[in-house]
């Protein structure tokens, strides 16, 4: 039997958002603040997909990350980004869930937080494609 090895442990996070502007409004605003992270973002943001349900008058972002460090990377990155306000600007985050290791510092950070946390951090197995089949 052979040893394998993670080198990196992945970090999923799905955060929940309530629709707080017109649902038009909102999908322009995503819109260009998704383009925005997939043309200028770090490398390492795997997956980036938003979802809405106008019935719950939700929004949802599922996004996967290489790892910790480059989820604090991402966020000192979309901080300093034009897009964000207007994003921010259509919802108010109600909870995020984040699958994974992180740091403690930014667990520390996202326990604090005004919005409702939770943490899943053991890991079992499972893998995120980087390309399609061949």
């Amino acid at each position: 039997m052979t040893e394998s090895r993670v080198l990196h442990s992945p970090l999923t996070l799905v955060e929940t958002f309530e629709l707080t502007a017109p649902l038009a409004e909102y999908q322009d605003a995503v819109a260009a603040f998704c383009r925005r992270v997939e043309n200028d973002g770090l490398a390492g943001v795997r997956s980036f997909q938003f979802y809405v349900s106008q019935e719950a008058g939700e929004a949802y972002l599922i996004v996967t990350f290489r790892d910790a460090d480059v989820f604090d990377r991402h966020i000192a990155f979309i901080e300093g980004q034009d897009e964000l306000e207007p994003y921010m600007n259509t919802v108010r985050l109600k909870h995020f869930k984040a699958f994974g290791t992180l740091n403690a510092e930014t667990l520390g950070e996202l326990r604090a937080a005004y919005f409702q946390f939770e943490w899943v951090n053991a890991y079992v197995t499972g893998f995120v494609r980087n390309a399609e089949p061949h």
